[in-house]
C-alpha cells in the first residue's frame, strides 16, 4: 500500500510548535583554528625526505 505523496509531504514539513533547546555547534573561529594547527605542527614534525639519487648536496 502506497502512502499518499501529499500526506508524506505534510508530515515531512510539519510545523514545529515548540522550539528545541539551543545546541553548540562546536565551530571554531579563524584564530582558534590557526592556533590549533600551529600546535599540531609543533607536536608532530615531519621527518626530512630522503635525498633523491644523484641530487647535488647543498653548499
Amino acid at each position: 500500500m502506497k502512502k499518499d505523496p501529499e500526506a508524506a509531504q505534510r508530515e515531512r514539513y510539519a510545523d514545529v510548535n515548540q522550539p528545541g533547546s539551543p545546541q553548540r555547534l562546536g565551530a571554531l573561529t579563524g584564530v582558534q583554528a590557526d592556533t590549533d594547527l600551529a600546535q599540531l605542527a609543533m607536536l608532530a614534525p615531519r621527518p626530512p625526505r630522503p635525498r633523491p639519487t644523484g641530487a647535488p648536496l647543498p653548499p
